[in-house]
C-alpha cells in the first residue's frame, strides 16, 4: 500500500490591490490610530473624563448595535474591545 500526502488545491492568485484600495486601507488605519489615541488619552485625562468617554461610547455602541447588520455589528464589537482593554 502506497501513502501519498494530499495534494493541496491551487489557490486563485489574488489581484494586485489598486491604489484606490491601498490609500483606503491607509486612511482606515491612520483614522483607527487616531481614534485609539484620542481615546485613550481622554481617558487618561481624569477619572471624570473617563467617565465620560465611556458614556459615549457605550452610546456609540447601542446605536451600532440597533442598526443589526453585519459591519455595524463587528463595529460594535470593536468599540467593546476597546472599552474593556481600557477598564
Amino acid at each position: 500500500m502506497i501513502f501519498r500526502t494530499p495534494m493541496r488545491s491551487k489557490q486563485a492568485a489574488s489581484p494586485e490591490p489598486t491604489p484606490w484600495e491601498i490609500s483606503v486601507d491607509v486612511d482606515t488605519q491612520l483614522a483607527l490610530a487616531l481614534s485609539r489615541a484620542s481615546i485613550a488619552a481622554l481617558m487618561a485625562l481624569s477619572p471624570h473624563a473617563a467617565a465620560v468617554m465611556r458614556d459615549a461610547l457605550a452610546r456609540e455602541v447601542d446605536l451600532l448595535q440597533a442598526q443589526n447588520e453585519p459591519t455595524s455589528l463587528a463595529a460594535a464589537g470593536g468599540v467593546l474591545d476597546l472599552l474593556r482593554k481600557a477598564a
